[in-house]
């Protein structure tokens, strides 16, 4: 696998956003879903759903957790092969410098191909000419994956292993990638 572009969502992907939502909500509601369950109730995310859209709107929220030590091993591995990671993200450019910041201390590359404030990430994709790109949400991976390869994957930090593995079974982001390309 060499001279791919691959695209990568960073909230669900690479960030454990909804881990840090749930987590906030619960502390202010007191409820007892686990995490898995609490994003499995629509009802309960639609009835949370303001609350979700300010957390997202919240800049602190994009720097409260680590990334996992692998995927800056892996990205790095993958450039190292001569391939190209973009960041594509649906938080707004007003997140620009917390975003690039994270990126950063995490080590991860081509912080410069960071694409904020893409609500529908088909167009970049195909502006872009990924090869593949890599999201978290169903309807989104549906979309993109009119205008090339796309593929669902979980952070690790949703829950227990069973619910990061893809609909492939592959339970790392490296492996799904290499799989696919």
């Amino acid at each position: 696998m060499k001279n791919k572009k691959i695209g990568l969502d960073l909230d669900g992907v690479l960030y454990p956003f909804a881990e840090i939502a749930h987590k906030v909500l619960k502390e202010r509601h007191g409820f007892e879903w686990g995490l898995k369950d609490f994003w499995a109730r629509e009802l309960q995310v639609k009835y949370y759903e303001p609350e979700i859209k300010a957390i997202a709107q919240d800049s602190n929220t994009y720097c409260i957790e680590e990334i996992d030590p692998y995927i800056p091993v892996v990205l790095n591995q993958l450039v190292a092969m001569g391939n190209t990671i973009y960041y594509i993200t649906a938080r707004g450019k007003k997140h620009r410098e917390v975003t690039e910041w994270w990126l950063t201390e995490s080590g991860v590359p081509f912080i410069e191909n960071l694409h904020l404030g893409k609500h529908h990430k088909a167009p970049i994709a195909k502006e872009l000419g990924l090869d593949v790109f890599v999201d978290d949400r169903d309807f989104v991976v549906r979309q993109v994956g009119k205008v090339t390869l796309a593929l669902r994957y979980y952070s690790k930090y949703m829950t227990e292993e069973a619910w990061r593995e893809s609909e492939h079974g592959i339970s790392s982001l490296g492996e799904l990638i290499g799989m696919k390309l």
